[in-house]
This record gives structure tokens, sequence and C-alpha cells, in this order.
């Protein structure tokens, strides 16, 4: 009897093993943002506080505002101000989806329900700040309705040791550390990382989102986004 099937294909074969890589993460957590393929069309931040920027007249500096907020450190630096408002080349509000990238890691946008369920699964790490969002023609989509979200709880996670890295403290900048030599490859991640920590960043790298495999099953089996971006940090070069 002759055999009839197809004889297998090295592409095919190798397309399969990529989409299943997709779900597998070799260290147990991933790093996550929002896909810069998504990026809402003609966004543009109407009160983007860094216009508001005024010489230091003692300094003679412009302090960098953006390094007020995001990126760990939360939204407290709002407190007190008109919510951020985006303008968007949109008409409808459901082009908008659930996420989109704008100030890369340092937080993303997200719509009320994925703010919320990354909220649930670290209620005691992640800020959430409502923005409003301005439609083409002047509606305005209410704030609640998006967020920036940003994760602000810190644990040692990548394992400096394993990666000949030294801790070094910013010159000045009191209290700010960073690795040295700076990191431009595949993380170690630590095997201590406390369970508690779904959701967070490391202790010294705070550009980096790290998230557990139990938050991206979740997140998977929800299906409540396709543009955020999963990546498995053992494998991919930053």
């Amino acid at each position: 009897m002759i055999d009839q099937r197809r004889p297998a294909d090295p592409g095919r074969d190798w397309l399969a093993q990529v989409r299943r890589a997709r779900n597998i993460t070799q260290c147990g957590y991933w790093v996550l943002n929002a896909s810069a393929n998504y990026r809402w069309r003609g966004i543009d931040w109407v009160n983007d506080p860094q216009h508001e920027q005024v010489m230091d007249p003692v300094s003679g500096v412009t302090p960098d505002v953006g390094s007020l907020y995001g990126a760990g450190r939360g939204f407290g630096y709002f407190k007190g101000r008109p919510p951020p408002r985006f303008r968007v080349a949109y008409t409808e509000a459901s082009k908008l989806g659930q996420a989109t990238y704008f100030a890369g890691p340092s937080w993303i946008i997200c719509s009320r329900s994925l703010a919320e369920f990354l909220r649930e699964w670290q209620p005691d790490g992640i800020d959430i700040l409502p923005i409003e969002v301005e439609l083409k023609g002047g509606h305005i989509v209410p704030a609640g309705e998006y967020a920036f979200v940003d994760a602000t709880l810190r644990a040692p996670a990548i394992d400096a040791e394993a990666m000949n890295l030294t801790v070094v403290t910013i010159a000045g900048l009191p209290g700010s550390r960073r690795y040295q030599p700076d990191i431009r490859r595949p993380y170690i991640l630590r095997k201590d990382i406390p369970a508690t920590a779904r959701i967070f960043r490391d202790h010294v790298e705070r550009y980096s989102i790290f998230v557990s495999d139990v938050v991206f099953k979740a997140y998977r089996k929800q299906r409540l986004s396709r543009r955020l971006r999963w990546r498995d940090p053992s494998t991919t070069t930053f």
C-alpha cells in the first residue's frame, strides 16, 4: 500500500513551534507591554505636562517632568491636576480597543476592563489613573473608560550574579540605581521571586514589567485583548 500522506514540511514544523512558543515561557514569567502595532491613530497628548516645563531659575535646568511618574512611581504627580487628555483620529470609541502603546514600558493605556483585570491580580502594586479621550469631532470619552496603568510593586527579579552584573548608584540621583553594564541581552531571572509578585518590576531595572505565567494564562482564557505584547524574558534580547 502506497503512503499518500504529504511529506513533512520543515517550514510548517518551524511555524508550529513558533506558535506553540508564544504560549510558553521558559522561566515562568513574561515581560509585558502594549504592542506598538496598535498605537492609536493620530494620538496626541493634549495637556502633556512636558509642555508646561519651566526652567528652574536657580539651577538653570529644565526639569524632566516625565521622570516624576510612571516606571514604577505611580501617578501621584497628577493629584489635583486635570486628568490627562488624549486626542485621536477616530470618530468612534469602538475603534480604540483595549490597550495602546504611547510611552513604552513606563506605563500602558488600558480600557477599564483590562485595567481592572490587572489590578485584581496585584491589588497592592497596580496604580491606575483615569484619562480622557477626545475623538475626532470633539466627543469626549469620559475619564475612567481608559486609564494609565503602572506596575508599582518592586521585587528582586533579575539574577545579577548569574548575568555578571553589578549594581551601582547613579551619580547625582540619591537612591537611584542601575545595573552595570547595561542589560542588552536575555534576562536570567532569580529562582526565589516571591509567589505573591504576579505583576511587578525588578527592584533595580524599573522599565520592564514582569508578569507571572498564571496571569498570562488567565488573560488568554478570558480573551481580553490581542493588543498586549508578551515576551519571554529568557529568550528575548532587550
